[in-house]
């Protein structure tokens, strides 16, 4: 067929119907299991239509709100279950987008060049043009033009479900390098762990410059070193949405590898907060109190990692007892 229909003339539908007399006509889906090969295919060269043309314009805002709709919910998985349901089919936001950001983070994990040729291989395979498709076809053509295994990405992005949530702390070192821990959990227990390349983009003061990195993610808090040309002011997490994540957290750490006082941090602060002592400064106990001065919690046996997730917003007085005396700060829970 090669006549699209359509109930208007918009540039997002017009480019997504058309894209179907490749993907869903030329190559059709062999089981409704695998219906992302129409629907999640139709909806990223949509996404193609905004990057390449009008200007670009509309790319990073059609990026932007395809990762918004998918972290909507925590769970479901673009491999259809039950072929009996109409509803899980055509799920707007895992057959059609989630399926759609299944391409984009292969394009981001194998390059262009890979990713396009694998897309031109499963294109022109005489098995596939003008007959039928599955998910394991394809997987197999992205394999062999980047020369690589994607069993670990098809388990957790197209059969698990769910999405890695990251968090990041960052110091200085006395060697003008930057430690960055990274560290995920998952939005569901299908997924223990999401091995992805990270990226992230780095900022000075005032934002006025920026690097950019990508960072290997194989086990949960990870370090890794970097050399930025200027003092770090700030970091983001995948700013150009090469991803489905969310940020739970960024703490930037102090440079604390020569001081000699203690150091409290982040401040203000979310949910956990660090007490560090230097060398030769041991800790007795630590006690929160509330700005009117009542004792809210109490912390023992050298705990320096404190989870304050329980208590209220607010201003509070942290008061640490170490074996030089006492040592108070304000702090403040944002």
């Amino acid at each position: 067929q090669t006549m699209s229909f359509m109930n208007n003339f918009e540039f997002g539908l017009i480019s997504h119907e058309l894209a179907h007399q490749w993907f869903g006509d030329y190559i059709t889906l062999g089981s409704w299991q695998d219906i992302w090969l129409n629907e999640g295919f139709a909806s990223y060269l949509t996404g193609l239509s905004y990057e390449h043309l009008e200007n670009g314009v509309w790319w990073p805002r059609w990026r932007k709100l395809s990762v918004e709709k998918i972290v909507r919910e925590p769970g479901g998985s673009v491999f259809v279950e039950d072929t009996t349901s109409i509803s899980q089919i055509f799920d707007s936001r895992l057959s059609y987008t989630k399926g759609a950001y299944i391409l984009h983070m292969l394009r981001w994990i194998l390059g262009d060049n890979d990713f396009y040729t694998g897309m031109q291989n499963y294109f022109k395979d005489p098995k596939i043009a003008n007959n039928f498709a599955r998910t394991h076809q394809f997987v197999e053509h992205m394999e062999n033009a980047a020369d690589t295994s994607l069993t670990e990405f098809i388990n957790d992005w197209y059969y698990g479900e769910g999405f890695p949530i990251y968090s990041i702390q960052f110091a200085p070192t006395e060697s003008n390098s930057l430690k960055i821990t990274l560290s995920q959990t998952s939005s569901h227990n299908s997924v223990d762990f999401f091995e992805m390349p990270v990226p992230i983009r780095i900022y000075n003061f005032g934002k006025t410059d920026s690097m950019y990195f990508r960072l290997d993610h194989s086990f949960n808090n990870q370090e890794f070193v970097v050399n930025p040309e200027f003092n770090v002011s700030e970091i983001k997490i995948d700013p150009e949405y090469w991803m489905v994540s969310k940020t739970a957290e960024i703490v930037k750490i102090p440079l604390i590898e020569s001081t000699d006082e203690i150091v409290i941090y982040p401040n203000p602060f979310s949910d956990k907060l660090s007490v560090f002592a230097p060398s030769g400064l041991d800790i007795i106990s630590i006690k929160l109190y509330s700005a009117n001065g009542n004792l809210s919690k109490e912390f023992i046996e050298k705990e320096t990692e404190l989870n304050l997730s329980d208590i209220s917003k607010g201003v509070y007085i942290l008061q640490v007892e170490t074996t030089n005396g006492l040592f108070e700060q304000k702090i403040i829970k944002q």
